[in-house]
């Protein structure tokens, strides 16, 4: 342990994580693009930068890709809420219009896949999800989620069903120690994919911290709660990034060690990445492998899909085994222990 480098660790971790956050396909090439140059620049060799379709469509034995998606703008600003003290929730109206959920602040805001509005936004109603299963018209309008609903497709096909416009979401892990924080939505989708596909209907989603999601349940729950929504995002076919490398060994035969990209946090999987360069690098210290070492970067399951697809049909006898590094313990204090 004490040969290895944590400044380079945490150097690639904060770097890739950073380049990831936005959650768009552009940043996902900066992500790709950087683990590339990272690897020529710590001396990795047979590095490469691939690409495969992202348009919702391509099918790689069993996985169908995603479709792009690009946004700059989504931004949810509530109308007509009630307002809030520190000693808790009022009835008092709020002081002007307040801004929920901004893109621009946090990209955990706006939930991934969510399409434009027109331009300068549009004004739609908020129901509470309680509203919504009692019988309330959707149609047009947002829905906010129960605290410990899950945002994912078994409550948004039904709000899409009946002409909802999206959902918006407060379900945090530790909400209660933790009410000013955000959750990243991963798989907001009304299937069961991880990304939306290009047949996937519209929708415009947000999510909000429990103390926002308190406020717009107790708002909409005592007069009808009307709110701006802004976003420009986009689902286009593009290019989906994939890298990796080798490390040739005595014998010609692979063993992987692979890490996904395109996840906004730093601990799944920008520290995974970075972990499989230093593993990297301390392997080419000693010297040449017995085995082949390949390096894999890519979207997890999706990217890994289309990469293995690539390498055509017969890796049984060229891959031996691997080991995903795939958010690895960080946690202060803690310990991990990988037996090989």
């Amino acid at each position: 342990y004490r040969d290895i480098d944590v400044g380079r660790l945490m150097k690639h971790t904060e770097a890739l994580y950073r380049r990831e956050l936005g959650q768009t396909y552009r940043h996902y090439r900066e992500a790709a693009q950087y683990v590339y140059e990272a690897m020529a620049a710590e001396g990795i060799p047979n590095a490469e930068y691939l690409e495969f379709p992202a348009d919702g469509r391509t099918t790689y034995y069993d996985v169908r890709m995603p479709i792009a998606w690009e946004a700059t703008v989504g931004r949810l600003t509530l109308l007509n809420a009630l307002g809030t003290q520190v000693s808790g929730l009022t009835g008092a109206p709020a002081a002007g219009p307040l801004v929920a959920a901004d893109y621009r602040i946090h990209p955990y805001h706006l939930v991934k896949g969510s399409v434009a509005t027109p331009p300068g936004g549009c004004v739609a109603r908020i129901l509470t999800e309680q509203q919504f299963l009692a019988g309330e018209d959707p149609r047009g309008a947002l829905v906010m989620l129960e605290p410990f609903t899950p945002p994912r497709g078994a409550v948004l096909a039904p709000i899409l069903d009946q002409g909802g416009l999206g959902f918006i979401t407060d379900r945090v892990s530790g909400r209660y120690a933790h009410p000013d924080c955000l959750t990243w939505v991963n798989a907001g989708t009304e299937g069961t994919a991880w990304h939306v596909m290009a047949d996937d209907r519209p929708f415009i989603a947000f999510s909000v911290s429990p103390r926002m999601g308190d406020q717009i349940r107790f708002s909409a729950n005592r007069r009808p709660l009307t709110a701006r929504v802004e976003c420009d995002g986009r689902r286009v076919p593009g290019i989906l990034p994939a890298v990796t490398a080798l490390i040739p060994g005595r014998r010609r035969e692979e063993v992987w060690i692979y890490a996904h990209m395109y996840e906004p946090l730093s601990d799944d999987d920008a520290n995974g990445v970075a972990a499989c360069l230093e593993t990297a690098i301390h392997l080419l210290r000693r010297g040449t492998p017995e085995f082949s070492v390949r390096l894999v970067f890519a979207m997890e399951l999706y990217g890994y899909m289309a990469y293995i697809a690539s390498r055509g049909d017969a890796l049984r006898g060229a891959v031996i085994g691997g080991c995903n590094y795939d958010a690895l313990g960080s946690v202060k204090g803690a310990s991990l222990s990988c037996y090989t």
